[in-house]
């Protein structure tokens, strides 16, 4: 559709511009579609690294949590360190439990 627009002196008619070719459309849809696709892949690559490295951390907090556990344990320690412990968590006598107001 044109429009009749008055000619100016000094200046160029305005033209429509042309349609673009049907080649053009199809590489814009072409290059968004692997856009998309790339940023898919690649939330995908970060989501995965995140999983894993979750697993890594829980896994590493089991561990350090055992080794922490099985170290409190009385047999976990040396004898020297734990009959004095002992010695005084026996000859004391417990406080009594808090009174409950």
């Amino acid at each position: 559709m044109r429009f009749n627009v008055p000619k100016i002196e000094g200046r160029k008619p305005l033209v429509s511009p042309k349609r673009l070719p049907l080649d053009f459309a199809k590489m814009i849809a072409y290059r968004r579609a692997n856009r998309v696709a790339a940023s898919t892949y690649t939330t995908a690559s970060i989501n995965h690294m995140q999983n894993i490295q979750r697993a890594v951390d829980a896994e590493n907090q089991f561990n350090e949590r055992h080794r922490l556990e099985d170290r409190m344990r009385l047999g976990g320690l040396p004898a020297h360190v734990t009959r004095p412990v002992l010695e005084s968590m026996l000859t004391k006598p417990m406080a009594p439990p808090p009174k409950k107001p």
